[in-house]
């Protein structure tokens, strides 16, 4: 396997990464700057504040699949660690759009998008998690970080080094993004 193809295919995870969905999906239903209204993020959750369920739904679906079919679609040329690696940069990428001016979101759509198509079964269990973590606390960010943090402890049950890896990073990832969120909540539960 040669280092241009790989470098190739991280070049263009970033790329895919970049492309920001929940901004074009309010932008084609109106919204100038989706950025400009509610939590100021580009994710499903702050485009459903202001336009609605479904849309959350729309900017899901659509994140998790670039992630999806980028993965698929690079499986067919290069092995499992460049996978890896290519995963992490798409969630760069989803933080820090080059379309955006290096903002972007906070990347859960496209950590469902990455486990569905390198560990389906990290993937089942992390939607299973989301919807419980859910239905406790009916927090989208609350359910996203308690789901994520029980990643790496599955990961040591049914994924390879690579997915305890990619877990790891993912986990730190929705962590790190999420910090406003965390803040918000410790000083509403105060």
């Amino acid at each position: 396997m040669s280092i241009g193809l790989n470098l190739f295919f991280l070049a263009f995870a970033y790329l895919v990464g970049s492309i920001p969905s929940g901004y074009l999906v309010a932008q084609w239903l109106g919204v100038d700057d989706i950025r400009n209204f509610g939590s100021g993020n580009i994710g499903a959750s702050n485009v459903a504040r202001l336009l609605g369920i479904k849309h959350f739904f729309t900017v899901l679906l659509a994140d998790a699949l670039k992630a999806y079919l980028f993965l698929i679609f690079a499986s067919l040329f290069v092995y499992q660690s460049t996978l890896v690696l290519c995963a992490a940069v798409l969630l760069i990428g989803n933080g820090y759009s080059l379309f955006l001016n290096f903002t972007g979101g906070k990347g859960v759509a496209t950590v469902v998008g990455i486990f569905m198509a390198l560990y389906p079964t990290l993937f089942f269990v992390l939607i299973l998690t989301w919807l419980a973590f859910m239905y406790w606390f009916r927090m989208p960010a609350i359910a996203s970080l308690g789901s994520c943090a029980l990643l790496p402890l599955l990961a040591l049950t049914c994924a390879d080094h690579y997915g305890l890896a990619l877990t790891l990073f993912a986990t730190f990832w929705i962590f790190w993004r999420h910090q406003d969120n965390m803040r918000v909540y410790y000083y509403q539960r105060r």
